[in-house]
């Protein structure tokens, strides 16, 4: 697959998942802020992206196979558990005065900072977030293309 085909199946993939969730939010109103609903239109989006993708590029192969995946080492599973026990004080403090400096029902707080309306708290205007993440995602994908294109190894 060239970088080109790469980045159109993010974008397709992409588009199927928001399609997905503007049907769940236009059958049911309130799905618009339920993450369950629009997790689980990203599972659906994602599956039938890589259903298609592993039809065109390989139909014979196993997902498995098609994806390079081997079976994990039997010791990471503890280890995995045992990182996230110790992880799991230290980020439950760090979010807890996150909270206490930018509270969620505060006008101007976190939530509406990254939900879009945060001119109060970070000085954006509304959807100011979402132009950096796009930005910062067309930089990397562009990157990545140039790279592929230019690379000579």
């Amino acid at each position: 697959m060239s970088a080109f085909g790469a980045f159109f199946w993010t974008f397709l993939v992409t588009f199927v998942f928001l399609w997905v969730f503007s049907m769940a939010v236009a059958i049911r109103p309130s799905a618009k802020d339920d993450e369950l609903v629009a997790g689980a239109a990203q599972v659906i989006g994602y599956s039938l992206g890589l259903f298609v993708i592993l039809r065109w590029y390989a139909p014979e192969a196993s997902i498995r196979e098609f994806l390079a995946m081997r079976p994990t080492a039997k010791a990471l599973y503890p280890l995995a558990l045992a990182l996230g026990v110790a992880l799991s004080p230290p980020l439950n403090y760090a979010y807890g005065r996150l909270l206490d400096r930018f509270p969620i029902d505060d006008p101007g707080g976190i939530a509406e900072a990254f939900g879009g309306m945060g001119a109060e708290t970070f000085g954006v205007k509304s959807g100011g977030i979402n132009k950096v993440t796009f930005t910062l995602a067309a930089i990397f994908c562009g990157s990545a293309i140039l790279i592929s294109a230019t690379w000579n190894g």
